[in-house]
């Protein structure tokens, strides 16, 4: 049993914040007069300086011996183990076949130390953070924690395509030369998509609006208090759009990898035999682009909870095809997409009686919603926990009912309102028992 322990650089991580304010105020206090001379801080600036070097100091030095002595984790055959606390001790224990993912995050701080944070998901009540190992052994025990769920049960899922659809490279091609991610997002793609995002436009329209009006109205206060909210918000998409830096999709034995970020980076591990639901949106501004992003639910093995990845912040509609495909092989969305809501369902769902598409079949359930913004949901039947029948007074007036499909820890739920009563009924049916067929 090989124990291994925290980077013994953790706290220095963790007291990063403080660190940069301890360089700020010092690099404040500094003052040069007319001759070039550094002028003295005062008394009282220099005493602070030592307070906050001295509150550094023992953060980054006792609270680093006492957080790197006091936590240990270790593997065995069949379970991840971890014992941490110096007043009150805890170990947890997580079994290989319960692990739904491991995601590597390297905060900017972090990196500049070298290090980066592991997170192992296994449910919401049991995960794990590991703050903080050097980024080798971090990559290390990621791909150790994977090995090892894979040994330990977890079957492979084909990634081959038919139709004459993109279908992701095999390991035989990958082999052969440098290994490639099956969608890499540049930075540039994904500063114009925030750009045309539509709720941040929508709120600087509505303050620019605002701030004409209480200019004209001569109220110089409530000016400046909404041209610093203003500031803020602009200053905050801005952020967004230059951290934003790249995102990758890779495929890796029965998984599905996301690599994103600039300054804090991040890499997240999916199993592809857990997903259970999949989101597609495309909001208004992203059409003439052809633009869409994808997020996907994993189920915990054995919870009723889940981790919901943004696969796809932005992609293309071939780079989406290609990650569906990826992830669900059989998966023919539009082939799915074959019926609508009866005449009548438009007095009650003016929206979705009009633009509302739905079907399933033996392995999906999915659906096309949004006048404005396009939605889709997709849904396996092999993670199907229940599928519900729902009629209010008013739509029990128009022969309506609606379903529901729901699963253990969805994206949201996929609901198909104002359906004509036999078709609800046959639906149900079809549906509970698919689902019983094929449930693993």
């Amino acid at each position: 049993m090989n124990i291994e322990r925290l980077h013994p650089l953790t706290a220095a991580a963790r007291g990063g914040v403080l660190f940069l304010l301890l360089l700020w105020r010092a690099f404040r206090s500094i003052e040069v007069t007319e001759d070039g001379a550094l002028e003295i801080p005062e008394r009282g600036e220099l005493i602070f300086m030592v307070v906050l070097a001295v509150l550094y100091l023992v953060v980054t030095v006792v609270g680093g011996i006492l957080v790197v002595r006091n936590t240990r984790f270790w593997l065995t055959e069949d379970a991840f183990h971890l014992e941490h606390g110096w007043v009150t001790r805890e170990a947890q224990v997580i079994p290989f076949r319960r692990v739904d993912g491991v995601q590597v995050t390297r905060p900017f701080f972090a990196r500049l130390l070298g290090l980066a944070k592991v997170r192992i998901d296994a449910g919401e009540d049991a995960s794990i953070e590991l703050s903080y190992l050097s980024h080798s052994r971090a990559v290390d025990l990621q791909e150790r924690l994977t090995a090892l769920r894979q040994a330990d049960g977890a079957p492979v899922v084909a990634l081959d395509g038919s139709d004459g659809e993109a279908v992701p490279e095999q390991p035989g091609e990958a082999q052969q030369g440098e290994a490639q991610p099956l969608v890499a997002i540049g930075s540039k793609r994904l500063g114009r998509s925030q750009l045309r995002s539509f709720t941040p436009a929508t709120g600087l329209v509505a303050a620019g609006i605002a701030l004409i009006v209480i200019s004209a109205s001569n109220r110089p206060a409530l000016f400046l208090v909404l041209a610093l909210v203003v500031v803020g918000a602009v200053a905050g998409w801005i952020w967004n759009i230059v951290q934003a830096g790249r995102a990758e999709v890779w495929v890796e034995d029965d998984r599905l990898v996301v690599k994103k970020g600039r300054f804090d980076l991040a890499s997240q591990s999916v199993p592809l035999r857990r997903i259970e639901q999949a989101a597609i949106s495309q909001p208004r501004l992203w059409r003439k682009p052809g633009w869409y992003s994808l997020s996907v639910t994993a189920v915990g093995a054995g919870e009723e909870s889940g981790d919901t990845t943004e696969v796809l912040p932005v992609a293309s509609e071939a780079e989406l095809l290609l990650v569906l495909n990826a992830i669900w092989p059989e998966l023919r969305i539009e082939a799915l997409l074959t019926r609508r809501l009866p005449e009548r369902a438009k007095r009650r769902y003016p929206f979705d009686g009009r633009r509302l598409l739905w079907g399933y079949n033996d392995q999906f359930a999915a659906l096309r919603r949004g006048w404005f913004s396009h939605n889709w949901e997709i849904v396996s039947l092999a993670r199907l926990q229940s599928v519900d029948l729902d009629a209010g007074p008013i739509v029990r007036r128009l022969r309506l009912t609606s379903l529901n499909l729901r699963v253990p820890a969805g994206i949201g739920l996929a609901y198909v309102p104002g359906l004509d009563r036999a078709e609800a009924l046959a639906a149900f049916e079809d549906l509970a028992r698919v689902a019983a067929k094929v449930r693993p």
